[in-house]
């Protein structure tokens, strides 16, 4: 299944990354640094995650989405 899941992901961020170039929203000039920073912690996530079961991490994944949707909130409510 994780195969899958990394064949579907270009198909869904191409189109992202297009729309948002098109309408001005990527700022280049700090988009390569997050692309080196992506590169050497999918490598890094990628052990680590066969230390973990499939349930702590999905659960972990949670907590962290809830987390960042309470903060994401907060910050637009000021």
């Amino acid at each position: 299944r994780a195969g899958t899941s990394l064949i579907v992901v270009p198909f869904i961020s191409l189109p992202a990354v297009l729309t948002h170039a098109a309408l001005g929203n990527i700022g280049w000039s700090v988009a390569p640094a997050f692309g080196a920073g992506a590169i050497p912690s999918a490598a890094v996530g990628a052990r680590l995650a066969g230390r973990f079961s499939n349930a702590r991490l999905q659960r972990s994944l949670g907590y962290l989405l809830v987390a960042l949707a309470v903060a994401f909130t907060a910050y637009r409510l000021k």
